[in-house]
């Protein structure tokens, strides 16, 4: 639900599930910036935001898999939480990142313009 912590805050996330994709945000962000920092063409934009769907996913899955094998979870609970936080997931979140890079470029087109009058 939105907004991300409302349920509270603390160091309480640190043991909920969906918080390792939280965290993949931050490496993310890095590989997003440094592939599309010279050259903005539609190739290196799909392989960006597939470069960073793929590093929140990876970092989100293996923090759950620790954290509930940690916690004793059978792996069907495993499986179904893999399933919920990462599976379909995945293509949403790809064709979104592909619009928020295009969105992105727009408005740094429109900043850009406003700024010099």
């Amino acid at each position: 639900g939105l907004p991300v912590f409302s349920s509270g805050g603390g160091i309480t996330y640190f043991l909920k599930p969906g918080f390792g994709y939280l965290l993949g945000f931050f490496p993310a962000i890095f590989f997003v910036s440094n592939i599309l920092k010279n050259q903005n063409t539609k190739f290196r934009m799909v392989k960006a935001a597939l470069a960073g769907i793929i590093c929140v996913h990876l970092i989100g899955v293996v923090y759950l898999t620790i954290l509930m094998f940690f916690q004793g979870e059978q792996l069907f609970l495993i499986l179904s939480w893999f399933w919920l936080l990462t599976g379909m997931q995945f293509l949403y979140d790809f064709v979104f990142g592909i619009c928020a890079i295009f969105l992105g470029r727009v408005m740094r087109k429109v900043f850009s313009i406003v700024t010099d009058w």
